[in-house]
């Protein structure tokens, strides 16, 4: 599968920009366009239980040297891993300007 392609500092890159995500449900409102109103109880009901199991993504917005030093692989030529991860659709840019990422918990589909 998609894990078995992947390169061993893709593989540590996912797994720590996964333990620096979080589900931010205004953000994934904006992106998702679910057709809510953030400020209702409809939206943080929908959020509290089985919408949120079945999120598809959370943001990691963590500096990549913060992630790299997480799990103690260097930050050069992350280029090459990041495109990586986007071509097997675990990860994908929100901001290009800046280090934030929807990061899939699932292959992107």
């Amino acid at each position: 599968g998609v894990w078995a392609e992947l390169k061993p500092r893709a593989k540590a890159l996912y797994v720590s920009m996964r333990m620096g995500a979080r589900f931010d449900p205004e953000l994934y409102e904006e992106i998702e366009d679910l057709g809510l109103d953030t400020d209702s109880n409809e939206f943080w009901e929908l959020f509290s239980g089985k919408e949120y199991r079945n999120r598809k993504w959370d943001v990691c917005n963590k500096s990549l040297a913060e992630l790299c030093r997480k799990v103690d692989i260097t930050p050069a030529n992350l280029k090459t891993i990041l495109i990586q991860l986007e071509n097997h659709l675990l990860i994908e840019r929100i901001d290009e300007n800046q280090s934030i990422f929807k990061v899939y918990l699932k292959p992107k589909i």
